[in-house]
């Protein structure tokens, strides 16, 4: 053997001990399969299902799924419709879709989204659902485009953070 394969072999050993070791700041979590309390819950929202001008956060792309399916549906100045559906105060903001994919009326998810002007926050602002909806239904809302004064927004992308449920024992959940 001669010296180069010595120390590219040493090399190799030492980096699978440091890897094995638990301090290497980038290791990487093996992904288990749901279990069964898990079965009846939402599938995260995943980059490939987001309209244009949405986004998911490292909050919402980490956040466990919960009871709802939440579906981004549009980003930007409300439609004379939309407005009327949803009695919306502000031009613009999130159109998003709800569905109950779990086996019980569980309460209703309370959407964050940051509204962004490219990676600068602007305002955010939360969804305020008041009826819930049983397993299997599914319902739209909206989250209003606003800055943290209350004024409209404009030219801005929208980014979901995660939702919580409105009632007691509140976890937090990816859209």
């Amino acid at each position: 053997m001669n010296r180069t394969t010595v120390l590219t072999a040493t090399t190799a050993v030492l980096a699978l001990a440091a890897c094995s070791s638990g301090t290497h700041s980038n290791s990487m979590a093996v992904p288990t399969a749901p279990s069964a309390s898990q079965s009846a819950t939402a599938t995260p929202t995943t980059a490939s299902t987001l309209p244009p001008g949405v986004s998911l956060s490292n909050e919402g792309h980490y956040s466990p799924p919960g009871p709802f399916k939440i579906t981004p549906l549009s980003c930007g100045p409300y439609t004379a419709a939309q407005k009327a559906q949803f009695g919306a105060g502000a031009v613009g903001g999130l159109v998003y879709s709800y569905t109950n994919v779990s086996n019980t009326l569980t309460g209703v998810p309370d959407l964050s989204v940051n509204f962004l002007q490219g990676s600068n926050v602007i305002g955010r602002n939360f969804s305020h659902i008041q009826t819930p909806i049983g397993p299997g239904q599914t319902s739209q809302n909206v989250v209003d485009a606003l800055s943290g004064s209350g004024s409209d927004l404009s030219d801005y992308t929208c980014e979901l953070m995660s939702y919580t449920l409105n009632g007691p024992g509140s976890s937090s959940f990816a859209p």
